[in-house]
């Protein structure tokens, strides 16, 4: 269950993903300005989205080239 949060895109409400939660080093925890310490996959009703916080997926390229495809 998503929320239109960013440019019409439905993301998921993770504090991973807040503006209020802070990572550790380990990456297993966040640490909430609210609730204190919390699971990744908690969601509260003061969850702000911060884009800078979700890594991308990777593009995977299709890498079975033929010769023939570069010939002019």
């Amino acid at each position: 269950m998503g929320q239109k949060l960013f440019d019409g895109k439905n993301y998921e409400k993770r504090c991973e993903y807040c503006l209020k939660g802070r990572l550790p080093q380990d990456n297993s925890i966040v640490l909430c300005r609210h609730y204190g310490v919390v699971e990744l996959d908690f969601s509260c009703r003061k969850f702000e989205y911060d884009p800078l916080k979700r890594t991308p997926r990777r593009i995977r390229l299709d890498t079975s080239f033929d010769e023939n495809e570069f010939k002019l």
